[in-house]
C-alpha cells in the first residue's frame, strides 16, 4: 500500500520540494541549511489570540508537556493543566515588545504572583543543548583506526574512559568502526582539558546498537551512522550538537515560571507592556493527581535478581515524574523477598521448582504469586481489604492510582525464568525498569492499550498537526523534543500514514506504540504523546487519592465544583454470607512503615493454609478492623499493642482455590507472630521477622517546601532548611563561620548559634530578612549579647508572627520585616530601587518611601497585596502623588 504523507510544516517546505524533485526520500531542512547558522523554530503556529484586551497574544502552558491554553490545532486531543504543579507560561504577543509583566490572581481576585517575564532570547533550551557554535569535521586521516573485536572489547565496562585516555596519550585522532562480529555496547569519552582538540569518529555497520557517552550527553550508534566528536577546552561536542543548537521551540515568546502552590482552578493571568494590557481566563485546571508505586524485588524458588534499578534510585523517580500529568509521585520500597517454598492457591506446595513452563509471560508462579498474591495483596491491604479470592484478578477494586511494580524471577521446569513486559489492573511486571518497558507497562495501568488513537494518537507530530508536544524537566529547566537527536531524514509511520522528519530528525512514537526515550542522558523514560497524556489524566481524575487530611481518609476530584472532596472507601462486608452489604474503611494512619501479611487459607479446611514471611514496606495505610464478626480470622500478635484481629471471608470466593489474605500491620507495633483460624481451628501460623534493612520512601513533586535560609554576604550562596530541620552538629563548610544575612519567610524563623551544636543556649531567633549588621550584638537565650553574624550552627522553626514583604519583579526575591521593623537608612542592594509589589500578612501594612530613610513624609502604607502598577501615582503622607513602585526604604506597621 502506498504511504500517505501529511502536509509539511513551514520549516520543511524545502524538504518537500526536494522530495518531489529527487524521489521518495524526504531530505531534511537541515540538509538544505547545513552551512546556515540561522535559528530553526519548531512551533510557528499563529492561532487566534487567547487573551482579551488591547494586548493580543497566544498563551501556552508547560508542565510535563507543552499544551495550549485555548486555541490550538483543530480536533487535537491534549491534556489540561494539573493543579498544584509548577507551571511555565509562554506568552507570544501578536506584536513585538521588549518587556512584559505578568500578574497572576486566584479565584478570589487576589494577586498571588507578579513579575517580569523572561525575554524571548532566554527561552528554555532543549535537553543537551550547548552554547558551542564552532565547527567539527571528520579528519582526512586518523592516528589510529580500531575495528577488530579484540580491541573494541577494551572499551566495554570502562565508565571512566581509561582506555580512551591511553589512546589519547598516543594519538590526536581516532577512528572507531563497528560491524557484525566486531562490536561493543558502550563507549565513554573522558572529560578533561588535557584532551582538548582530540577527535574521534565513530562508524557503524553492526546490527547491534552502541551507546556513546560524552559530556552530559549521549548518542546511539546504529548501522549506517557516522558521528564525529571533538574535545574543546575539556568538553566533548558532537557534530549533531551543532545542528541541535540551531533549534528552538518557539520564537518571540516571553516565559515565566509559576510556583505549584498557585496553580488551582480560578487562576487568571494578565499581561502588560506599557499601555497594552490583556488577560487570559477560563483556564481548564484539573485535579492534583497523585500516583503511588509500591516496588518489590521477588525471587520464587530462586534468589531475587537485584536488578530493580527504579526501586532504589530517586533520580529515576524524578525523571518518571517529569513524564506524567500528576502533582506528586510516591515510590515505596519493599524488602526483597526470596520465597524458598511457594504455596499455590490450589494447595500445591512447591519446594524445588514450578512444574509449569515459565517465561517472560508464562508460569503459574508468575500469575498466582507475583501478580495476584503479592501485587494485588499489597494494593488490597492498603485499601483495608482483609481477604479475597485467590485464583483470579477480579478482586482488586482499583479505587486509586496505586500500582505495585515487581521484578520477579522464578525456577520452573524449564529453568530459571525472568518475568516482565506486563502491566494492568494495578500490577506491573518488569524485566527492566529503565526505558520504554516501564513507561509502557505503567501505561496499561492507566487504561491505555496498544497504539491508542491510531496514527493521530500514537505518533509524535510537527507543531501544526494534532498530537504534537514537547516535554519539560521542571527541575533542570530544559525541553525534551518529540524527535530524535540524530539526523536520519527518515519518516515515522503507523500503518499507511507517515509524518515527515523535522529538519532531518525523525519523530518519536508514544510509549504505547513502540516508542523509546529520545534523550536518555536527561530522561530514561518515554515522552508520552498528548493523546496518551489526555487518557492518563482522565484515568487519574477518576480515581481517589489517599488523603490524611480528609475526614474519610480519601479524597476524589469533583469536576463540577473543581475541587477535591472527601470520598468514602466502601468495600464489601460479606464475610459470613454473600450480600450487597458494604462497610467504610478509613485508615487510622497513612504513609507509615508496614508489614504486609499475605498468604492463603481454606475456609473449607480441605487445602493446606499458608502464611508467607512478612513483606516489609516503607509506606502504607493501616486499619482497625470494622468488618462484621466472622468465624475466620487473621490474628497478629504484637509487642506494643497486643493481638490485632482481622475478620476474613468464611467461604471460598474462587471455586477450587483458597482465599488470599492481605493485611497491613504498622511496624511500630512490633508484630512478631501471626496465625489464621476458622471456627476456632488454627489453619496456619508463622513467626514474623523484623525488617532486615532500612527502607526508603521517595516523594516527588514540584511543590516548594517553605524554608528558612541564611545567605553568604560575599558569595550569595544560600543554606536553607525546612521547618523542623537543623544543620546537625555544625553548618556545612561553605557557610560555616561566614558572614551571612537571614531570609526567613512567613511561617518560619531561623535559629542561629555562634557555637557548634546550638550549644549552651547561645542561640537567638530571627524572622523576616535580617541584615548581617543586625545579627550582631543580639540578646541570646542565655541572656548574653552575642554576635550571630558568622553562625556555626542553625535550625529552622515554625513562626506565626505576621510579616510585611516586598517582592522583586525581576528575581522574585522577598524582603520581609515583622511589625515594628524597618530597613534602616535604606533597603539592601538586591531590592533597592527595584520594581516590586507588596505582600502584607493580615494585620500588617508595608510603609514605603521613594527616598532613603523614609524621609520628608514621602511615605505611604500598603496592604494586603498590592500590584506593582498600583504602587504608582499614590498620594503620600506629604500630600504629593508619588511613585512607590521602586522603593528605597521601608518599614512594617500594624494595620
Amino acid at each position: 500500500m502506498k504511504k500517505k504523507r501529511l502536509a509539511c510544516i513551514l520549516t520543511t517546505v524545502l524538504a518537500c520540494i526536494l522530495t518531489a524533485i529527487l524521489g521518495t526520500t524526504p531530505y531534511s531542512f537541515a540538509f538544505a541549511m547545513e552551512n546556515n547558522n540561522q535559528q530553526i523554530i519548531f512551533n510557528q503556529n499563529n492561532f487566534e489570540s487567547d487573551t482579551h484586551g488591547n494586548f493580543p497574544g497566544s498563551v501556552s502552558f508547560v508542565q510535563n508537556s507543552i499544551m495550549p491554553s485555548h486555541h490550538g490545532v483543530q480536533n487535537d486531543v491534549q491534556p489540561h493543566l494539573t493543579s498544584l504543579r509548577k507551571t511555565m507560561v509562554l506568552f507570544k504577543p501578536k506584536e513585538n515588545h521588549s518587556q512584559v509583566i505578568m500578574t497572576a490572581k486566584n479565584s478570589n481576585n487576589e494577586i498571588v504572583d507578579q513579575g517580569m517575564m523572561i525575554t524571548p532570547d532566554k527561552l528554555t533550551k532543549i535537553a543537551g543543548q550547548t552554547d558551542f557554535n564552532g565547527e567539527i569535521s571528520k579528519p582526512s586521516e586518523f592516528g589510529r583506526t580500531i575495528s577488530d573485536n579484540a580491541t573494541l572489547s577494551n572499551f566495554e565496562n570502562d565508565p571512566e574512559g581509561q582506555y580512551f585516555q591511553e589512546l589519547f596519550n598516543l594519538y590526536n585522532s581516532i577512528h572507531i568502526q563497528t560491524s557484525d562480529g566486531n562490536w561493543t555496547r558502550d563507549f565513554h569519552l573522558p572529560d578533561g582539558e588535557q584532551f582538548s582538540n582530540k577527535v574521534v569518529t565513530f562508524n557503524s555497520n553492526a546490527g547491534y546498537n552502541s551507546n556513546i557517552f560524552y559530556t552530559n550527553n549521549s548518542l546511539t550508534l546504529s548501522r549506517g551512522n557516522e558521528f564525529t566528536l571533538k574535545n574543546v577546552d575539556g568538553i566533548w561536542y558532537s557534530s549533531l550538537d551543532i545542528e541541535l543548537n540551531k533549534i528552538a521551540y518557539i520564537s518571540k515568546t516571553f516565559s515565566s515560571i509559576l510556583p505549584a502552590s498557585i496553580i488551582e482552578p480560578g487562576l487568571q493571568l494578565s499581561f502588560k507592556s506599557g499601555n497594552k494590557e490583556s488577560e487570559v481566563t477560563n483556564l481548564n485546571i484539573g485535579a492534583p493527581n497523585e500516583l503511588i508505586i509500591h516496588t518489590i524485588d521477588l525471587g520464587m524458588l530462586t534468589s531475587p535478581r537485584d536488578e530493580f534499578s527504579f526501586q532504589k534510585d530517586p533520580e529515576l523517580h524524578r525523571q518518571y515524574f517529569q513524564q506524567l500529568p500528576i502533582s506528586s509521585l510516591t515510590v515505596s520500597e519493599y524488602e526483597p523477598q526470596y520465597f524458598t517454598e511457594v504455596m499455590l492457591p490450589n494447595g500445591d506446595l512447591l519446594t524445588d521448582f514450578d512444574p509449569s513452563q515459565g517465561g517472560v509471560y508464562d508460569g503459574t508462579m508468575r500469575q498466582k504469586i507475583a501478580k495476584i498474591l503479592v501485587s494485588h495483596g499489597i494494593d488490597n491491604a492498603n485499601y483495608g481489604i482483609n481477604s479475597s479470592g485467590g485464583g483470579s484478578e477480579r478482586w482488586h477494586p482499583f479505587s486509586s492510582a496505586q500500582f505495585t511494580a515487581h521484578n520477579a524471577v522464578g525456577k520452573y521446569v524449564n529453568g530459571v525464568q525472568v518475568h516482565g513486559l506486563s502491566g494492568g489492573n494495578g500490577m506491573v511486571t518488569l524485566e527492566s525498569s529503565i526505558g520504554n518497558e516501564f513507561s509502557h507497562e505503567l501505561g496499561h495501568n492507566f487504561g491505555l492499550g496498544h497504539y491508542p488513537g491510531g496514527f493521530n494518537g500514537a505518533i509524535d507530530r510537527p507543531a501544526d498537526q494534532v498530537n504534537s508536544t514537547w516535554g519539560w524537566d521542571a527541575d533542570h529547566n530544559f525541553f525534551i523534543p518529540n524527535f530524535e537527536k540524530i539526523i536520519t531524514n527518515k519518516e515515522q509511520c503507523y500503518e499507511s500514514e507517515c509524518t515527515l522528519p523535522f529538519v532531518g530528525h525523525r519523530f518519536g512514537k508514544g510509549a504505547m506504540s513502540g516508542g523509546a526515550p529520545l534523550y536518555t542522558v536527561q530522561n530514561g523514560y518515554t515522552l508520552h504523546t498528548p493523546y496518551e497524556l489526555n487518557k492518563i489524566q482522565n484515568f487519574s481524575e477518576s480515581k481517589a487519592v489517599f488523603s490524611p487530611d480528609s475526614p474519610t481518609g480519601f479524597s476524589k476530584w469533583d469536576a463540577n465544583s473543581k475541587q477535591m472532596s472527601p470520598w468514602k472507601n466502601m468495600v464489601n462486608n460479606d464475610l459470613m454470607t454473600a450480600s450487597n452489604s458494604q462497610v467504610e474503611r478509613k485508615p487510622y494512619k497513612q504513609g507509615v512503615p508496614i508489614a504486609t501479611i499475605v498468604g492463603y487459607y481454606d475456609p473449607n479446611k480441605q487445602l493446606s493454609s499458608y502464611i508467607y514471611p512478612a513483606l516489609h514496606g516503607s509506606f502504607g495505610a493501616v486499619y482497625e478492623d470494622n468488618f462484621t464478626d466472622s468465624t475466620c480470622k487473621l490474628n497478629v500478635f504484637t509487642r506494643n499493642s497486643g493481638t490485632k484481629v482481622f475478620n476474613l471471608h468464611t467461604r471460598r470466593l474462587d471455586q477450587g482455590y483458597m482465599n488470599k489474605i492481605h493485611v497491613n500491620i504498622e511496624e511500630a507495633l512490633k508484630p512478631y507472630s501471626a496465625n489464621v483460624s476458622c471456627d476456632g481451628n488454627i489453619l496456619a501460623s508463622i513467626e514474623l521477622n523484623e525488617p532486615q534493612q532500612e527502607l526508603n520512601t521517595s516523594v516527588v513533586s514540584t511543590k516548594s517546601e517553605i524554608q528558612g535560609c541564611i545567605v553568604d554576604v560575599d558569595t550569595k550562596e544560600e543554606y536553607c532548611l525546612p521547618v523542623g530541620g537543623d544543620a546537625g552538629y555544625s553548618l556545612p563548610e561553605f557557610i560555616y563561620n561566614k558572614p551571612v544575612y537571614v531570609k526567613a519567610p512567613q511561617g518560619t524563623a531561623v535559629v542561629l548559634s555562634d557555637w557548634d551544636n546550638l550549644s549552651y543556649n547561645r542561640i537567638a531567633t530571627f524572622i523576616g530578612t535580617v541584615s548581617n549588621d543586625d545579627l550582631k550584638n543580639v540578646k541570646a537565650n542565655n541572656g548574653e549579647f552575642l554576635d550571630f553574624s558568622h553562625p556555626r550552627s542553625m535550625k529552622v522553626v515554625k513562626s506565626s508572627e505576621p510579616l510585611g514583604c516586598i517582592v522583586s519583579l525581576d528575581t522574585q526575591d522577598e524582603y520581609c520585616l515583622p511589625v515594628g521593623g524597618d530597613a534602616g537608612y535604606s533597603l539592601p542592594e538586591f531590592i533597592y530601587n527595584k520594581p516590586v509589589y507588596v505582600r502584607a500578612s493580615e494585620g500588617t501594612a508595608v510603609v514605603l518611601s521613594d527616598w532613603d530613610n523614609l524621609s520628608y513624609n514621602r511615605i505611604a502604607a500598603f496592604n494586603p497585596t498590592v500590584s506593582h502598577f498600583d504602587l504608582k501615582n499614590v498620594r503620600a503622607q506629604n500630600g504629593e502623588y508619588l511613585d512607590f513602585s521602586h522603593p528605597r526604604s521601608m518599614a512594617v506597621v500594624n494595620r
